[in-house]
């Protein structure tokens, strides 16, 4: 009985030391959250110098991210293999990103492979969503889409919408697992609706072109314009590819300009040469060369043949000053960050 007492006493002696090695961490991270930077520092140091693996964490956040302290990559890292050497995934995970990106430490991707790895088998949904992208590109392992679709699964699960973006575009593509048009509009989907504007539109071409789901432009339209009104430049361009041809939409010239032009000043090649095409056409705008030009002239310069042949034959029609003036704006244009439009 004495013996039974007394081990019941270590525990409860165990979960009291617990208990008030978690209290600093418990107040720091409430600190924190209040935007109380220097109680949440104090008291996340105090905690990590017991070996508090989430106070660890964070204290190495406050220095990664120069919080409050100044920054210094070495003291975050020091910091975060504390917290990983406990097995804490989200510090390994770090650690993965650091040597990724060479933040603190020379970059080594087989190194952050294997952060990545530890983390990834603990569940942690990032790492295995990047030490599938590891796996795809053959980057610090051998690259094996089966493998890159394995973990990609393992994150997609967990709702991760990058890893069920991936997943879409392996089902397109064949990479890793038999090609399935249905199955990648089902991973686009899921990815679509938390958000993800390349999902958003590839699931859009899905509907656009019928492929794995019956043709429908007007939810194409739907998706494109959640993507475009987020400024992604391949879907403001196709917003204005259905205005311009009358897809899920009636037919608007002026309405395809704006659209291509949001696009085009982002350097998307295809918008440029659609815009350009719609100058020297005088769809929508009244008809101007020299735009037309300048916009043929920068699609041509990202590789567009059809650009460059659709310049060469508009520079016959062309004056020496306008040609000019068109090769004047191409050289002093230059492209913008990415912009969105709410749709209409």
């Amino acid at each position: 009985m004495f013996g039974r007492v007394t081990a019941l006493g270590v525990l409860l002696s165990c979960a009291l030391f617990a208990s008030l090695s978690e209290a600093g961490f418990d107040e720091g991270l409430a600190a924190h959250e209040r935007g109380e930077f220097a109680v949440a520092l104090e008291q996340f140091t105090g905690a990590a110098a017991k070996g508090v693996a989430k106070a660890q964490h964070y204290l190495a956040r406050y220095y990664e991210l120069g919080l409050i302290v100044e920054r210094n990559d070495q003291e975050a890292l020091s910091w975060y293999r504390k917290a990983a050497a406990q097995g804490y995934a989200e510090s390994q995970y770090a650690i993965g990103v650091m040597y990724a990106t060479g933040t603190g430490v020379n970059k080594d991707v087989a190194e952050s492979a294997r952060w990545f790895g530890l983390a990834a088998n603990q569940g942690h949904a990032k790492a295995q969503y990047n030490l599938g992208v590891l796996y795809l590109k053959g980057l610090g392992v051998p690259e094996d889409g089966e493998v890159a679709v394995r973990w990609f699964l393992e994150s997609a699960g967990q709702g991760n919408p990058s890893a069920q973006f991936s997943l879409g575009l392996s089902n397109e593509h064949g990479v890793g697992t038999p090609q399935n048009y249905g199955e990648a509009v089902k991973w686009y989907r899921k990815a679509a609706e938390q958000g993800h504007p390349e999902a958003q539109h590839n699931l859009g071409i899905s509907y656009h072109m019928g492929l794995g789901i019956e043709r429908d432009y007007e939810t194409a339209l739907r998706w494109y314009r959640k993507a475009a009104a987020k400024g992604y430049a391949r879907s403001q361009f196709r917003v204005g590819f259905m205005y311009a041809h009358s897809h899920g939409v009636k037919r608007n010239d002026a309405e395809a300009v704006r659209w291509y032009r949001m696009a085009a000043v982002q350097g998307y090649s295809v918008a440029q040469r659609s815009l350009g095409m719609m100058f020297e056409d005088g769809r929508g705008v009244p008809q101007d060369y020299v735009n037309a030009h300048m916009w043929l002239n920068l699609a041509a310069a990202r590789g567009d043949d059809t650009a460059r042949a659709r310049r060469s034959a508009l520079a016959k029609r062309m004056t020496r000053e306008q040609i000019a003036e068109a090769q004047k704006l191409a050289r002093e244009w230059k492209p913008k960050k990415r912009t969105g439009r709410k749709p209409g």
